[in-house]
């Protein structure tokens, strides 16, 4: 859902950009360059994303004898620089939890907490990848759903939601293996945008009583569980696994949460 959205606008302003009847085998490196550098000076983000989705697209119609060649192949973004990743503690996930009265919702949020899950793996999550003697939860690529990078996963599951997924089962009538874990009153799979919508109504809310940060989005939850584990000692190697990074340099805007562990190498020369 989400990578279909981003094909939309990527193509969209392409189009909009070139206009609707200019041949793919006509659209140059050149072009394609001025078309990225242009935008990217008002909208970094939005051109990386864009730039990523065409450079896949047009990679795919290689494939498929389209064209030759990739006509981004060769064609680099200036790197966009990494602002520290936002996180909430315990105590304020709490609050933005007591705001929410939807009980699906809350094991939703519950969830991406203390899994560190995406959101899309977390609402294409069947009951199948929940292992309850091993304690564990695979996310899997299934026939519907494919994870970010490809790869799958399994993530040992805390206490708080083991207690949560068995709490969900007797609501359940005529529970399948192949059923999605959390769905919607009319029993189908909740939309992302929705579910980061309410979220993000439920941040705003606890906010008004607390010195929370408005800027807390549903991603902000996932950053939170990677956060929390560093902060307790857990290593980068470790943590890139759990969340499903393909290469750990991604996981490493955590590091500088191991600022303890720095101090102890350099206090290490007065022994």
């Amino acid at each position: 859902e989400g990578y279909n959205k981003n094909i939309k606008y990527a193509f969209g302003i392409l189009i909009k950009h070139l206009g609707p009847d200019i041949p793919i085998n006509k659209i140059s490196p050149n072009i394609l360059e001025s078309f990225l550098i242009g935008r990217y000076l008002t909208a970094k983000y939005a051109t990386a994303l864009a730039h990523r989705t065409l450079k896949s697209a047009f990679r795919k119609a290689v494939q498929w004898n389209y064209i030759d060649s990739n006509p981004l192949q060769k064609i680099k973004l200036p790197k966009i620089p990494q602002n520290k990743p936002v996180f909430i503690t315990n105590e304020e996930f709490n609050k933005i939890l007591s705001k929410e009265e939807n009980p699906t919702l809350k094991d939703i949020y519950t969830f991406a907490f203390y899994s560190g899950c995406r959101i899309n793996e977390i609402l294409n999550l069947k009951w199948s990848s929940i292992d309850f003697p091993s304690k564990n939860v695979s996310i899997k690529n299934t026939e519907d759903f494919t994870t970010k990078n490809k790869s799958e996963r399994i993530i040992p599951l805390h206490r708080t939601l083991l207690e949560s997924l068995q709490n969900r089962i007797p609501q359940i009538r005529n529970i399948k293996t192949d059923d999605y874990v959390f769905t919607n009153s009319k029993g189908r799979k909740f939309r992302v945008d929705t579910v980061s919508k309410w979220f993000k109504e439920s941040v705003r809310s606890a906010a008004k009583e607390t010195q929370l940060d408005k800027s807390i989005h549903f991603h902000s939850l996932r950053h939170s569980f990677a956060s929390c584990l560093v902060q307790k000692g857990v290593s980068i190697y470790e943590v890139s696994k759990l969340l499903g990074h393909s290469d750990i340099k991604t996981t490493q805007i955590y590091a500088h949460l191991r600022s303890d562990d720095l101090r102890r190498a350099v206090d290490q020369l007065n022994s």
